[in-house]
């Protein structure tokens, strides 16, 4: 209806004669005429415009699809200004493969009208939202269209990844994603190798039979080049399509493992999946529809190295655009001292820069190490993830910045308090995690802002009588 008011019949008729020309559209095959489009109601108009522009684009060779795209807008809503034109989701537009179909563009058609021309009103972004939801979030039919070749009947393997981001959207959207697709295709293990960093594999058991570890075949300097080059590749740090660093590592690690007719499953089918529900801020239960969720295995072993036997706690904080200012390390501080006077504590710092986060924590003067361990030692890039999950899954509590780490604690039963300073996350993402982990199996996820953290406040989140100094 937005779109509607926003083109006026002079645009409408305007892009329907476009339309017209075009061989590949519902109106040249003969499906609706111009007189017949007039008879439509509103909401059958921009259905059918939608899907009629999206089409079109669709099935455009792949060099000529952002101008293609442009054009009908052009012609439907007045020229378009510089302003909007780069607002168009060019590159990634061009590389889009036909298979991906109108969800797609439809989201990039009300995103580039939201953003360029004007905002919706209240009652048509309700109307915009609910198609978005249906087209984009749990249209179980386009998704499955999406990855028909990857999952159809046969022997030939399947590489998941290669994973090389933030360690949330693995454990909350990825991991789930692929179980629920892989699932639902009937593949079995033998048949899958997961591709991801920090020595993760376990995390993957019931989906992979194979994991390749990519600090085995690069380092770490290696690994921060490969996430500027897919960043660059795609202009952001999440991938809508799969870019050619990527192609070029899954096929250097196919060969060395010599994999015939492999397929595989990019971290951009997750990012493309639910792009525009994340913009929009959709709820948790847009989202559940389409992941399958399973608690960790809780049995890890204890890492060798800590110096005390028994309970304790484990604190990972670490600095995020959600928590840094200038009350966060009297904060950390005041609350591992009061944790270090009822639990032996375990700090989960990498002293490793992998991504753009950075420990926030460290040991404090008068702290003993049966008190206040760092766990650095225990760990390099290649286990990284692994020891630190195992270093969770003993602990009585976890204790960590608001975010992907967060997720860990309550997937391996384990209760978890996380702490932030700004507002301004995906709220998506944490409505998602309270609904998904609160069930029998997983631990409990606590979320506190760290302004109300007064010296009572710390106190009372410290005790407790498990991990006690006897």
């Amino acid at each position: 209806m937005s779109i509607l008011k926003r083109l006026g019949e002079r645009g409408f008729q305007a892009l329907l004669r476009r339309l017209e020309r075009r061989a590949d559209t519902p109106l040249r095959a003969g499906a609706l005429t111009r007189a017949g489009y007039g008879r439509l109601g509103s909401g059958e108009r921009l259905d059918f415009l939608e899907k009629a522009v999206a089409q079109a684009v669709a099935d455009a060779p792949e060099p000529e699809r952002p101008d293609v795209f442009a054009r009908l807008l052009d012609s439907g809503a007045g020229k378009l200004s510089a302003e909007v034109r780069r607002a168009l989701p060019g590159r990634w537009l061009a590389g889009l493969a036909p298979e991906l179909r109108p969800r797609v563009y439809l989201g990039a058609l009300l995103d580039t009208l939201d953003r360029g021309l004007a905002p919706l009103d209240p009652a048509a972004r309700q109307g915009a939202d609910a198609r978005i939801v249906k087209k984009l979030a749990i249209d179980r039919a386009l998704e499955q269209a999406d990855l028909a070749e990857v999952l159809r009947p046969g022997d030939h393997p399947i590489v998941l990844g290669p994973w090389t981001m933030e360690v949330g959207f693995e454990l909350l959207y990825w991991i789930p994603l692929l179980r629920r697709y892989l699932r639902e295709a009937g593949i079995p293990p033998e048949r899958v190798v997961a591709v991801s960093r920090g020595g993760v594999g376990r995390w993957y058991g019931d989906l992979a039979g194979r994991y390749v570890e990519l600090f085995d075949h690069m380092t770490p300097a290696e690994f921060r080049a490969l996430g500027e080059s897919v960043e660059a590749a795609h202009e952001g740090k999440k991938p809508f399509l799969p870019t050619e660093p990527e192609r070029a590592l899954v096929a250097r690690l196919a060969g060395e493992l010599g994999l015939e007719g492999y397929r595989t499953i990019y971290p951009a089918a997750l990012y493309g999946l639910f792009r525009t529900t994340w913009i929009r801020r959709f709820g948790g239960e847009t989202f559940l529809p389409a992941l399958d969720y399973a608690p960790l295995e809780r049995a890890w072993p204890r890492p060798a190295g800590l110096p005390f036997q028994g309970p304790y706690v484990a604190v990972k904080f670490y600095a995020s655009e959600f928590f840094d200012g200038e009350g966060v390390a009297p904060f950390v501080e005041r609350l591992l001292r009061r944790l270090a006077e009822r639990h032996r504590v375990v700090l989960l710092n990498t002293g490793l820069r992998l991504d753009d986060h950075s420990d926030a924590a460290g040991l404090l003067p008068g702290l003993p190490a049966d008190r206040l361990f760092d766990a650095t030692p225990l760990l390099t890039a290649a286990d990284n993830l692994a020891v630190q999950t195992a270093l969770v899954a003993g602990a009585d509590k976890l204790y960590c910045t608001f975010g992907g780490f967060s997720y860990l604690g309550p997937l391996l039963g384990v209760d978890t308090l996380s702490f932030f300073t700004h507002t301004h996350f995906v709220s998506s993402h944490l409505d998602l995690a309270l609904r998904a982990f609160n069930r029998e199996g997983y631990g409990a996820l606590g979320f506190l802002p760290v302004a109300a953290m007064d010296e009572a406040a710390v106190a009372a989140l410290a005790g407790g009588a498990e991990g006690a100094r006897p």
